[in-house]
């Protein structure tokens, strides 16, 4: 894996070493992923395979409120990144239907909406709208349309 952060290598290990144990491979990380990237090149439908279970056995755990429903996205990223190297193995993969698994995405085009509807409802003062600007561009845009559409 290509990391800068040192914070990021030592996430996407533990995460990626979590991967690993849920499919029960033996030994420390290099050695879990070589054994990962045999299987891989033996059988093309391995490695989809066994991402989708773990991300179902993640989105089981979001739902028991283990973790929350956007820590999803997490696991999945250093095991793409970790693939990336792999050229061989990497295109095996269909990593937008994969990607779709992902119920946070989802949910969170879900919770924007609201808000957005939410906020229509109400005046909002030009200094908040300011602040609104840096953080969630969407909501802004829809705010400052509605307002714009008042003026005329």
């Amino acid at each position: 894996m290509c990391l800068n952060s040192e914070a990021t290598k030592k996430t996407y290990s533990s995460r990626l070493r979590a991967f690993f144990d849920f499919l029960k491979l033996e030994g420390d990380l290099d050695q879990q992923g070589r054994v990962f990237l045999d299987k891989a090149r033996a059988d093309s439908y391995y490695v989809p395979t066994c991402i989708m279970s773990f991300i179902n056995y993640q989105k089981k755990r979001a739902e028991a409120k283990e973790i929350a429903p956007s820590t999803i996205q997490n696991f999945y990223k250093p095991i793409k990144s970790f693939l990336e190297v792999q050229e061989d193995v990497y295109h095996k993969v269909s990593w937008n239907r994969l990607r779709s698994l992902d119920p946070s995405r989802r949910e969170f085009s879900v919770r924007v909406r609201r808000k957005i509807d939410e906020a229509m409802r109400v005046r909002i003062p030009p200094m908040t709208l300011d602040i609104l600007k840096e953080k969630n561009r969407e909501l802004y845009e829809a705010l400052r349309v509605r307002d714009n559409e008042c003026i005329k």
